[in-house]
């Protein structure tokens, strides 16, 4: 016997500004053309699944599962210059002369978590038990890394969702940050080429195990 409890969310979250109640300045790129601004707001997960199986097993044993898949939250890039001359230094790329790209164009990584626990009770007459139980957090032991921005605007510098270094057209030259949007250095000159930069966090707990014991009279 068992019971599986499951919700699958597919939405859209839009606006054409995140920047309501922050203390941080304006967060329009281009004061003259808000048409790019409305898009996916950067609390935005257009993939959501939910599921609580439970099954009981037998000779007593149990196992249930919390089981969390998500997709990623926006990412807004910045090219980390004024190419529009508004003294605001939070322009985008540019595709085309005049177009630049739309608010929060990019993605940050999905999210998939998996926990699992496992019980087995036995009875001593008809008020004592005894109950065993494990415990495993992230499961799959995914590292679930995505991609941490602090400020109002996301911003993060160089590492992170600049996408370009020593040129204000991203869009026309390409993507000229090595590390834009990537989880390690991936510039071979730097002595830490090959590891995680510090602009990601996990997004998840390592794999652990959880051991227990109830005695109930």
């Amino acid at each position: 016997m068992g019971t599986i409890k499951c919700l699958l969310y597919i939405v859209k979250n839009e606006s054409d500004d995140d920047n309501e109640r922050d203390s941080g300045s304006i967060a329009y790129a281009n004061p003259y053309d808000l048409s790019n601004e409305y898009g996916p707001s950067r609390l935005d997960r257009t993939h959501q699944f939910v599921a609580n199986p439970v099954f009981f097993l037998p000779y007593g044993f149990e196992v249930s599962s919390a089981i969390r898949l998500r997709s990623g939250t926006p990412i807004n890039a910045f090219i980390g210059a004024d190419a529009n001359g508004d003294s605001v230094f939070n322009d985008r790329p540019v595709l085309l002369p005049g177009l630049e790209l739309t608010r929060n164009f990019f993605r940050n990584r999905s999210l998939f978590d998996v926990d699992l626990r496992v019980q087995k009770a036995f009875k001593f007459g008809e008020r004592r038990r005894l109950t065993f139980s494990a415990e495993f957090f992230n499961l799959l032991n995914r590292p679930n890394i995505v991609f941490q921005f602090p400020g109002t605007n996301s911003t993060s510098g160089a590492l992170g969702q600049y996408c370009t270094v020593g040129s204000q057209l991203c869009g026309f030259d390409g993507v000229t940050n090595v590390n834009f949007l990537q989880i390690r250095e991936q510039n071979p000159t730097n002595i830490n080429f090959g590891k995680i930069n510090l602009t990601t966090n996990p997004g998840s707990q390592v794999f652990q195990v959880q051991l227990g014991a109830r005695f109930q009279f």
